[in-house]
């Protein structure tokens, strides 16, 4: 599955995108992955067409303003990384922290001050 933005997509996407962050607090580690997995593949890097990074721009953006790295520093800390579901989770949250730390310094600066992100990896 591949997700991309285009220009009309990307309201309703944040939108989404901002529900689904709801998800990662979710008491069923399932349901919790699976948003991770969603959100891991929004936020991987777009293949340099101007429009996909302009939406990862504005994705970024917004999931950090909804404490993105918070969720997921609180995330790690449930997962049992023996249970392979769950260390795909791991795997899937890490990624996204590195998607995201690639958009610049307000991501890097978000990270250093939301939350204690170099301690829990």
């Amino acid at each position: 599955m591949s997700c991309r933005f285009t220009r009309r997509a990307i309201d309703s996407v944040l939108v989404d995108c901002i529900a689904v962050l709801s998800l990662l607090s979710h008491e069923n580690t399932d349901v919790a992955g699976e948003a991770l997995s969603l959100l891991n593949e929004l936020t991987d890097d777009p293949e340099e067409e101007a429009g996909d990074v302009e939406g990862i721009n504005i994705l970024v953006k917004a999931l950090l303003e909804s404490q993105l790295f918070p969720l997921l520093v609180k995330c790690l800390g449930r997962f049992d990384e023996s249970v392979t579901e769950e260390a795909e989770s791991v795997f899937n949250a890490l990624s996204i922290i590195e998607h995201v730390l690639q958009q610049g310094p307000e991501a890097i600066a978000a990270a250093g001050e939301e939350t204690k992100l170099l301690q829990v990896v």
